[in-house]
């Protein structure tokens, strides 16, 4: 288990603590349409995997008592080896901040109440640079955990690499290399970024991927000093308008629709946003990065994401709120738009007939125009 130069091996697993967790959306989409979930408790070596791991991955139950099962047996065989190897594990037990090592020490700066084994990653990272390891690899496929990395991890004195891949093809991530290549304000902000962007417990902007708006964030990082650390919004919509490329970004997300729908040249859906959708959409990018930024502690102080507003309790577990105002207001559910070319006199302008003023999506853009019902 422990072979060559490695001395320790510290192996984390998630939480699941009810729902209550954020993560209860995610893990209801990873679900998709799977056929009902199969309850099996796997507590000894003998018990055969399921058939069907799909409908076994469902149950938070079935994966927390895996969780235990493993746990227990690392420390087990752990037991066997010499002195100078070490095995640690913490978030499989069933007290949470439980952490057991096969040299049987106390280690009170690993017992952590965290939920995701993410974070517990980082925790592990930073306690055993501070132990006197000076290479620290980090095995995981999740975008998540390399951005952990380069913000907490990348200036220690200490060579760092998250390994990825498979296992026939494996890809290593030079962490300190390429946190020394981004700008401080960068790495400062980057899992505000992340969060704010879309992640596993938040959405992304329609036609923005992560790539249109990290050469934004290059250029501006100071805008994201707020996510995560509770500060004003006003900044990360102004970051929001300028990667949608609004005229005037400090004008806000309202204003920069405004325009774009009076240019007429896009659908709906790849407009900004409204103000409304996007403050809460910011309070649980929020709520996510402030549980990030405090990864390298082993206690997470955060209240219930139900007091932030971006989620409501639901029937299954915590449910998104998207928005407090209705989508469409109730004067445009109607909305049409004329093509008159003479300033709307004839009596066939279809906003005359539907008695509605003219607008800047009619072809007359409501500049002089004549129509009687806006008169």
């Amino acid at each position: 288990m422990v072979t060559g130069s490695v001395k320790r091996i510290d192996v984390v697993f998630d939480r699941y603590i009810g729902n209550e967790s954020i993560k209860t959306v995610t893990r209801g989409k990873r679900a998709g349409k799977t056929k009902r979930p199969i309850r099996k408790v796997i507590d000894i070596g003998t018990v055969p995997l399921p058939q069907v791991w799909a409908q076994f991955i469902m149950l938070d139950e079935n994966k927390a008592n895996l969780a235990l099962f493993l746990s227990q047996r690392i420390i087990e065989n752990g037991a066997n080896l010499e002195q100078m190897y070490e095995i640690i594990t913490a978030g499989g037990f069933e007290e949470p901040h439980i952490t057991k090592s096969s040299r049987e020490v106390n280690m009170p700066l690993l017992q952590a109440d965290h939920e995701e084994a993410d974070t517990r990653l980082i925790l592990h990272a930073v306690n055993a640079v501070a132990n006197g390891y000076t290479r620290i690899l980090v095995e995981c496929r999740d975008t998540d955990v390399i951005l952990m990395m380069i913000h907490f991890l990348g200036h220690l004195q200490a060579e760092i690499w998250m390994v990825s891949g498979t296992a026939k093809q494996r890809k290593y991530y030079p962490i300190s290399e390429i946190s020394r290549k981004l700008p401080k304000s960068v790495v400062d902000n980057i899992l505000g970024f992340h969060a704010l962007t879309g992640c596993d417990t938040t959405s992304s902007f329609t036609g923005h991927g992560k790539k249109t708006c990290w050469k934004v964030f290059l250029e501006h990082p100071q805008l994201l000093d707020g996510v995560g650390r509770d500060g004003p919004t006003a900044q990360s919509e102004e970051f929001v308008c300028r990667f949608y490329g609004a005229t005037n970004p400090l004008a806000g997300v309202d204003k920069a629709r405004h325009v774009m729908f009076q240019k007429g040249k896009k659908a709906v859906e790849m407009f900004p946003p409204t103000k409304d959708a996007l403050e809460l959409h910011l309070s649980r990018a929020n709520y996510q990065a402030k549980i990030w930024l405090q990864a390298n502690i082993p206690q997470i102080k955060i209240g219930s994401p139900l007091d932030t507003g971006g989620w409501k309790k639901g029937s299954d577990g915590i449910e998104i709120v998207w928005c407090h105002l209705p989508a469409v207001p109730n004067a445009c559910i109607e909305l049409v738009s004329c093509g008159c070319t003479t300033k709307c006199k004839m009596a066939s302008c279809k906003c005359n007939k539907s008695g509605q003023i003219c607008t800047p999506a009619c072809a007359c853009n409501a500049d002089n125009c004549r129509n009687p019902a806006g008169l």
